[in-house]
């Protein structure tokens, strides 16, 4: 090892020492596609802040709710870190000359061994102008999520995808995209560029996806058609100071003058939602009423009640000055929430508005969930905290470990089932284990989806502490992927099954709720296996990257049926 390498490693971790209370390693290696181990590279780790918070809870604390460390690797590739969480990590590697990127690996627990191998990225590229095709130099635009996708970063406990880039003076623009983004479906979600400016906006929404089309963007921002606009109360009257946004883009902010005014994009309208500071507000209350237009259109805020808790531990103690996280709950956008402190006899207080609400109290470095509301009044009771802990593991059908299986714990009874501020989600160590320590007490379901191994499931009682969900053998489903000719085996393509059940076999909610889906890849045959599927008809989407080019292909299966054949054609930008 070199000293220069040496020394790197040695920062990394005084600095992550300094951040946080290390306990948990992961450790991992990096090569070149000749093999040699990628001395320099530097590692980035990246995971949710508390990730023993449900759905998208979080996005308000710390970097947009991620937090991250990175190590060097050493002569030979190899490095290893030490965090504060168990994960899950998103694991990304770049060469010491920048030039190289890797693949991120998800839902690398902590023991996990992860190994990567450097190769050119994929960058996106284009130009921005006006709508008469003027170039716009110097312009901001932000790579985040799509409109429609921010269920799958609740679902999977993805950190959020995210990045900037700033056009230059011809109005071009360049942004790398994730290796293997979009290879990942089952996680990953669709990214997209916008504007900061809330006044402004692109004439398309547009999905950046790993294609030559992709190279060449032609981004169009539309003409301004800005809108005053105005936030009332329940009463009428204009609110000043409230906070205005976009569903799905939390980041577009802005504040109400005096006189509760504010400017908007007219394209951006319908988006809109309205809050004041400090109140998780009804969400769905503050969108205007197309039956009734107003001049100026009105976002008006719904009503709400006070609501006031005293909270204690299990031991009857009040949890005095504890921080504690408001969530109004968005379903699949990303949730409003508001911070506060609980007071020297453990009492915190809010105002609460027709959409259900969620609180989660900090108790022993974790936030734990202590009460779910839906008030038509006014509420005041005594709040027990006493987070429940369930352990377990997760096996194939031949008993075996399944390693980076997804777990997801669905609270029963008084939190809302479909809610993904009210779905908890980890992942299988190397070993098979799962554990959640900050669920609500009382009945749990558990999803695991295990990969080509199936789905398996399992209702625990409120007195319970551990389960094994176990995969079965039967429902299987064979497929095998060709190359355009019909004859050459597509080795690592991915093959997606879905199915439209009717129920949520896979543990997500929402609008998803009744469609399964299932991710494997091919081998160097083109086959892949999947077993421990529900007895169903599915449908066979096989997809596979050869260079710039996509190709595609798709058939219908049945479960312990024939094997499925899929020849791939060359797919249309």
């Amino acid at each position: 090892m070199s000293p220069r390498t040496a020394l790197h490693l040695v920062l990394a971790w005084v600095v992550l020492a300094v951040a946080a209370p290390a306990q948990h390693k992961i450790a991992g290696s990096v090569r070149w596609p000749d093999r040699r181990g990628a001395e320099g590279a530097v590692v980035t780790v990246r995971w949710r802040c508390h990730p023993e918070l449900p759905g998208l809870v979080g996005l308000s604390l710390g970097d947009g709710g991620v937090a991250a460390a990175r190590a060097v690797a050493d002569d030979a590739g190899r490095w290893q870190l030490a965090l504060p969480v168990r994960g899950p990590f998103e694991v990304t590697a770049r060469s010491a000359d920048d030039t190289n990127v890797s693949e991120p690996a998800f839902g690398v627990m902590a023991g996990g061994y992860v190994e990567q191998q450097l190769r050119a990225p994929f960058v996106v590229a284009g130009r921005a102008r006006t709508e008469q095709g003027e170039a716009l130099a110097g312009l901001a635009l932000r790579i985040a999520p799509g409109r429609t996708t921010w269920s799958r970063l609740a679902w999977y406990g993805l950190p959020i995808v995210r990045g900037t880039t700033t056009t230059d003076a011809e109005g071009r623009f360049r942004h790398e995209l994730p290796l293997g983004y979009l290879r990942h479906a089952f996680w990953e979600p669709f990214l997209s560029p916008s504007l900061d400016d809330p006044r402004r906006s692109l004439q398309r929404e547009v999905l950046l996806r790993p294609t030559p089309g992709c190279r060449e963007l032609d981004l169009v921002v539309a003409a301004p058609e800005p809108v005053a606009a105005i936030v009332v109360g329940p009463d009428g009257a204009p609110v000043g100071g409230a906070e205005v946004w976009e569903r799905s883009a939390p980041w577009r902010r802005q504040v109400t003058d005096a006189g509760g005014r504010f400017a908007v994009d007219a394209r951006a309208l319908r988006q809109l939602i309205a809050a004041v500071p400090g109140l998780a507000s009804d969400l769905d209350g503050a969108q205007p009423d197309p039956l009734r237009p107003a001049d100026p259109p009105e976002l008006q805020l719904g009503p709400t009640w006070p609501v006031q808790l005293s909270l204690r531990d299990a031991a009857g103690a009040p949890l005095a000055d504890a921080e504690v996280l408001w969530v109004t709950l968005a379903r699949e956008d990303p949730p409003l929430e508001v911070s506060a402190r609980t007071d020297v006899a453990g009492r915190v207080t809010t105002r609460a508005g027709a959409a259900a609400m969620a609180g989660f109290v900090m108790l022993g470095g974790r936030f734990a969930p202590f009460v779910q509301l839906m008030p038509d009044g006014p509420v005041t009771r005594e709040v027990t905290v006493a987070p429940r802990r369930v352990h377990g593991s997760v096996l194939n059908a031949e008993g075996t470990p399944v390693a980076a299986a997804r777990v997801v714990a669905r609270a029963r009874g008084r939190w809302p089932e479909d809610a993904p501020e009210c779905c908890w989600v980890t992942y299988t160590d190397h070993g098979g284990r799962y554990e959640f320590d900050a669920l609500p007490p009382g009945a749990v379901q558990l999803f695991a989806a295990a990969g080509t191994n199936g789905l398996c499931s399992a209702v625990i009682a409120p007195e319970a502490d551990e389960c094994v969900l176990r995969c079965v053998a039967t429902g299987v489903v064979e497929v095998e992927v060709f190359a355009e000719n019909g004859e050459t085996a597509a080795a690592g393509a991915w093959v997606t099954l879905v199915q439209n059940c009717g129920v949520a076999r896979g543990g997500i909610s929402g609008p998803a709720a009744s469609m399964t889906t299932v991710v494997g890849f091919t081998d160097r045959d083109g086959r892949v296996r999947f077993s421990g599927l529900p007895e169903a008809d599915w449908s066979v989407l096989a997809n596979h990257l050869a260079g710039d080019d996509v190709f595609g292909g798709g058939t219908a299966v049945t479960t312990d049926g024939d094997a499925a054949r899929v020849v791939l054609r060359r797919m249309r930008e």
